[in-house]
């Protein structure tokens, strides 16, 4: 059984750092007001306040994270009312890279980036959020505006896409405790 604990600025700190370290999306993050947002994690209810902390360590996690961001994932993409809602992930692969194409994504600058959308099977958004969980993990869910289409798969897009993604982002999600479970960082709306 999983439980949302609401975490401070330890974990902001950590979702600043792990932003350093990624690719084009992440670089655009940086510049969200992290601080006026909130941070969960879902981990079992038996963990200690010592290893909720310990983003950078495993040990913690029951083997359910994954799932429980996919029905994050899944309720934000068929639930939101406005614009195009899309999943976004980073992936460590660049154009070429001998890598396994069963997933949706889109290339900007060489960099490689999954891609969920309403459409998308619940089996398919847990596979890809799966797959993203690689270090350094980035995700989001955002919008696009409704008069813009949907990239197409395996599509080049220009860094403006990033851009204005990481603008309208609601949620970021970062991969943490060992590549076990995921800080998920909102926005809050005034």
């Amino acid at each position: 059984m999983l439980s949302e604990f609401e975490l401070g600025d330890e974990a902001l700190r950590y979702i600043r750092s792990e932003l350093a370290h990624g690719r084009g999306l992440a670089r655009h993050l940086l510049g969200l007001p992290l601080e006026q947002g909130r941070v969960v994690t879902y981990l079992p209810s038996t963990v200690v306040a010592e290893d909720l902390l310990d983003f950078g360590s495993g040990g913690v996690a029951g083997g359910e994270e994954n799932v429980r961001l996919a029905e994050l994932i899944v309720g934000y993409l068929r639930g939101r009312k406005t614009g195009i809602p899309v999943c976004v992930f980073e992936h460590y692969a660049h154009r070429g890279d001998p890598w396994k194409k069963d997933l949706r994504y889109f290339v900007v600058d060489e960099e490689v980036f999954l891609l969920v959308h309403r459409d998308t099977r619940t089996e398919e958004i847990a596979k890809t959020a799966q797959k993203a969980h690689l270090y350094p993990s980035i995700g989001i869910l955002s919008t696009l505006p409704q008069d813009q289409s949907l990239p197409e798969d395996r599509s080049e897009q220009d860094l403006r896409l990033l851009q204005g993604l990481s603008e309208r982002t609601d949620h970021v999600m970062i991969g943490a405790y060992d590549a076990e479970a995921w800080l998920v960082w909102s926005r809050r709306r005034t």
